[in-house]
């Protein structure tokens, strides 16, 4: 069985078992019409410290924001209404006791959290959103990673031939969980055999479907097809969460005018520019020192926590000043980094003495 964290020491409240459904859930938002915002599945990087991080209004009731008290910090909300985890391969999840310790790190204020696998077998994807289901708000089943490996595996980008197979993996996950069950694909050249898989996905139950705006044979930095991210939302009953269209703040609304989506969801923006969906044009200081904050309480590795500091000041820093934060082997020499440019306050640093405690499985 998973378990969340106790929560610290010094606390002993009621809410340290708090239970999943005690805030709305994502599926009844946005049916009932609000317009959500999603940080992405994200390869090493949208893991605990950073859902943390962006997601709007679970803070001030949970550990982190009591130990923030506790420790004199301000954590602020920075505007996300839910956070996917990294894609996690589902077969190696359901085996391997090494693998959810690795993969699945949560906490009781890491909500709404939706769980991301990557499956080609009907068995591991059902298995792995049963394993899941008590500690998430949903479970989405990879459909659009590009990359060769995945595709080579007959996973991500690879489903989207088969989507007689998704469907099948959508009816076995919702049988066996609790949670809403959705799908993350791309669109193909051709829009009519997306409409068509996601009209097979909406037959066998799926919840909601977020789609990519790119093929997978696109790169990253050509411009999205809007058109056919319109047609696709035109043609389903579900909610559809628009994704590979934002680079600012200004870019949100421009979305939604044009697409008519649901929610709109970032990586690339959001992992550099946390607050984006709050407005901001670049990542604000206060931000940056909310990352640090939760960082020292979760007890992030020291690689982890330098990159995503890195992506924070890309902006700011010249050549040599990133090649000097990037030879940072340890947190105390990042901290140290960021105090020597005014970037943390000093009189924050007891606080690496604290922890979060978080329990895997």
């Amino acid at each position: 069985m998973p378990f969340v964290d106790d929560g610290l020491a010094t606390f002993s409240l009621g809410l340290l078992n708090r239970p999943r459904n005690a805030i709305p859930s994502i599926l009844s938002r946005m049916e009932s019409g609000e317009k959500l915002s999603f940080v992405a599945p994200m390869v090493r990087y949208s893991k605990l410290p950073f859902r943390l991080l962006c997601l709007e209004w679970v803070l001030e009731r949970s550990l982190v924001w009591l130990a923030a008290i506790n420790y004199g910090f301000t954590i602020r909300r920075w505007g996300a209404d839910a956070c996917y985890s990294p894609m996690i391969i589902a077969e190696s999840f359901v085996q391997s006791t090494k693998a959810r310790d690795n993969e699945f790190t949560t906490s009781s204020c890491d909500m709404p959290l939706v769980a991301q696998f990557a499956a080609r077998d009907t068995e591991w994807f059902g298995e792995a959103a049963r394993i899941c289901s008590d500690w998430c708000g949903g479970i989405d089943l990879n459909c659009g990673c590009p990359q060769k490996w995945a595709i080579n595996d007959g996973i991500g980008s690879a489903l989207l031939s088969q989507p007689e197979l998704i469907a099948e993996m959508v009816k076995t996950a919702k049988r066996r969980s609790s949670c809403p069950i959705s799908i993350k694909i791309r669109v193909e050249d051709d829009i009519r055999e997306t409409v068509e898989l996601c009209r097979r996905a909406e037959m066998s139950g799926v919840s909601w479907i977020a789609v990519h705006g790119r093929t997978m044979r696109m790169k990253s930095s050509e411009p999205p097809l809007l058109d056919h991210l319109t047609q696709v939302k035109q043609s389903c009953r579900v909610p559809v969460i628009v994704n590979g269209t934002i680079s600012s703040p200004s870019d949100i609304g421009k979305t939604y005018e044009k697409t008519g989506c649901d929610g709109i969801m970032s990586a690339r923006a959001v992992l550099g520019n946390p607050a984006i969906f709050k407005g901001y044009e670049q990542v604000p200081q206060e931000c940056l020192e909310d990352f640090v904050n939760i960082s020292l309480l979760t007890g992030t590795s020291c690689r982890l926590f330098t990159n995503h500091i890195m992506f924070f000041l890309h902006e700011f820093l010249n050549a040599q000043e990133r090649r000097e934060l990037s030879a940072q082997d340890s947190v105390d020499g990042v901290l140290d980094f960021l105090i020597s440019r005014g970037l943390y306050k000093e009189d924050s640093l007891d606080s690496r003495l604290h922890t979060l405690r978080v329990r895997h499985w």
